[in-house]
């Protein structure tokens, strides 16, 4: 064990630090952004959690019309004295619009703060809890790119995770899906843990993260589907009995879900489902080009980064090999997309947060791709993706207006910085330069990150639409 921290400690260091570093940006106004009522869902799994908690009754607030509401005023937080969220809640006994497993975080975290009354579960403390696991997710973010790939790619991935402004405060909400996303993670890691060591202990791990990803939400099924893309590409034997095993391992699983409803009330948990199954597609047949080119959690809030993540996909998509480690990426991702489709309705932002881990290490492969191909031009789309559009927010037309000819300058500037290595200049040391050019970019693009997320204070929500 200390040769191994001895070889590795640098990496450990890093590592630490970027997780220190998105645990404190995730934590700078995690109270207030976003507002408090602007997704109800925060409130429900935290009085869901609470009241199976306290009276073993699922209890929580919904918007559909199985349920007999009973309407009340439940100022949490304060809801009612701010614009998100004017109305009162409906709130419904024998909630079963999600699995249970997720709301216990919230209202298990509530309950051991003396918070036991509904108007007493403050966001300000349901979401702490989601702090620690955003922190967690940026480790396991990076495990998973150094396992699959090499220690430069995780800490790259770990670095855009940790630090762009829209995954910061996403990450603070108390919804299902970051929960899911580790979960996640979590089975792929095992599964590849399975595959290097040939130990099937970490198969059946694996396994049982995908059942237990479907008592987070059922959109959880996909990691099921991954495991079986995964096997049937990578196995050479028995992939029928392995497939089996995936599908039986997390059904059983998954079917601890229609038991809890027919406990409580199988009458209401099928006509729920049924409703639930119905729901309008509002994105339509366009689901997928609003998927790539919306970003949002309660507010639409531009991010370069993703868009990047999607371009990096496509390209990764021509650089497959029939048994390429990139699979371990492709395919959650791939999984995820199908089972967001089906279930799409609609285009709330952290239906989105699962795909991101997975974008992202395929974006910071794609970065040391270029990197080794001293490509300068992904060099280029990077800070003019990734870094305009984040701090266009803060730095609209009508404030750029005072700085065009500075501005334009920068821009031939930076173009020639880019066409410098084609002029075939004697002695010029092409690959040290496109290196230096591409880490230089990057750093800016990661302090403009940090410099927007310290930006985004409740006064700066108001403007974002």
């Amino acid at each position: 064990m200390n040769k191994f921290f001895q070889k590795n400690i640098i990496f450990i260091i890093l590592t630490l630090f970027i997780c220190v570093l998105g645990f404190n940006l995730r934590s700078k106004n995690y109270g207030t952004v976003p507002i408090p009522g602007e997704s109800r869902d925060e409130i429900s799994f935290a009085w869901l959690g609470l009241s199976l908690l306290e009276t073993g009754r699922p209890i929580a607030t919904s918007g559909l019309n199985s349920y007999t509401h009973d309407w009340k005023y439940i100022n949490t937080s304060d809801v009612f004295h701010s614009f998100a969220n004017p109305n009162p809640f409906p709130v419904d006994s024998n909630w079963f619009d999600h699995p249970p497993l997720f709301s216990l975080i919230p209202g298990f975290y509530s309950y051991s703060h003396g918070q036991l009354n509904f108007a007493d579960t403050s966001i300000s403390i349901i979401r702490r809890p989601m702090i620690f696991l955003g922190a967690f997710s940026i480790l396991l973010i990076i495990i998973l790119g150094a396992y699959i790939f090499n220690r430069q790619i995780a800490l790259i991935a770990g670095l855009i995770y940790a630090t762009d402004p829209l995954i910061v405060v996403s990450s603070r909400m108390v919804q299902a899906e970051n929960l899911l996303l580790i979960i996640f993670l979590l089975a792929i890691i095992f599964y590849c843990l399975y595959r290097h060591r040939q130990n099937y202990f970490y198969f059946w791990l694996a396994i049982s993260l995908s059942g237990v990803c479907t008592l987070v939400k059922l959109s959880g099924i996909s990691v099921c589907l991954s495991l079986l893309l995964l096997n049937l590409i990578f196995e050479s034997k028995d992939k029928l009995k392995k497939s089996l095993a995936i599908v039986l391992g997390t059904g059983l699983i998954t079917l601890l879900f229609p038991i809890y409803g027919y406990f409580y009330d199988w009458k209401l948990f099928v006509n729920v489902f049924s409703v639930n199954s119905a729901r309008y597609f509002r994105d339509g047949l366009a689901g997928f080009y609003w998927l790539i080119s919306k970003t949002n959690n309660t507010r639409t809030f531009l991010d370069g980064w993703v868009l990047l993540s999607w371009f990096s996909l496509f390209f990764a998509t021509f650089k497959l090999l029939p048994k390429s480690k990139l699979w371990y990426l492709i395919a959650p991702t791939f999984s995820y997309l199908l089972i967001y489709l089906i279930f799409g309705s609609e285009g709330y932002g952290w239906y989105k947060f699962p795909f991101y881990p997975f974008l992202f290490l395929i974006l910071a492969w794609a970065l040391n791709y270029s990197l080794k191909k001293s490509n300068l031009f992904f060099s280029l789309f990077t800070i003019l993706l990734a870094g305009g559009i984040t701090i266009d927010k803060f730095i609209p037309p009508e404030k750029l207006q005072n700085f065009m000819w500075p501005f334009r300058f920068s821009c031939l500037f930076l173009l020639l910085l880019i066409l410098l290595p084609h002029f075939n200049l004697p002695h010029f040391p092409r690959q040290k330069y496109s290196h230096f050019i591409t880490w230089f970019f990057f750093i800016i693009c990661l302090l403009i990150n940090i410099w927007v997320s310290l930006q985004v204070t409740p006064g700066a929500w108001y403007q974002i639409r």
